[in-house]
């Protein structure tokens, strides 16, 4: 199961370093939130909230409850600077 998410994962972010947004946007909204915040571990800072603004509103609530600390700062931070 761990490395069938980690092949999931490594598509994810293959897809995201080429912009594929539409189809990493498909694949992340039929994911459960706790794995998508397992995705938002191996993100760069600067790919958090890129890939945060994929997911529908609700999934996007659901997940950032289930992210790291960090991320959820980064993230606050990110939409109170702008």
């Amino acid at each position: 199961m761990a490395e069938r998410f980690e092949l999931v994962e490594k598509a994810l972010l293959k897809m995201l370093e080429e912009k594929k947004y539409t189809a990493l946007r498909d694949i992340l909204t039929v994911m459960n939130p706790s794995d998508v915040a397992a995705v938002f571990n191996d993100l760069e800072d600067r790919q958090i909230p890129i890939v945060f603004r994929l997911l529908p509103k609700e999934q996007a609530a659901e997940t950032f409850v289930e992210m790291d600390p960090d991320a959820q700062e980064l993230l606050i931070r990110g939409c109170s600077a702008s």
